[in-house]
């Protein structure tokens, strides 16, 4: 008789990190009456807004990010 396969932690957790494609940037600023992700913006106080790039290390897909704890 074989042993019941345990589902990996991937396999039991629901999909955590969705992206927004482009169809769905241009909805959402729609149905706010935007014409651009900057616009949104635009009211920001200048305080507040960094004014270039964070420098963040590149992206590590969802495998990547919890394997070592697997």
């Amino acid at each position: 008789m074989t042993q019941p396969r345990h589902a990996s932690p991937l396999e039991r957790t629901p999909a955590r990190f969705n992206v927004h494609t482009s169809s769905d940037v241009r909805a959402m600023l729609e149905i706010m009456g935007l014409d651009s992700v900057e616009q949104l913006f635009a009211d920001a106080p200048a305080a507040v807004v960094l004014g270039r790039d964070l420098e963040l290390p590149p992206a590590l897909s969802e495998w990547e990010l919890v394997r070592p704890i697997v």
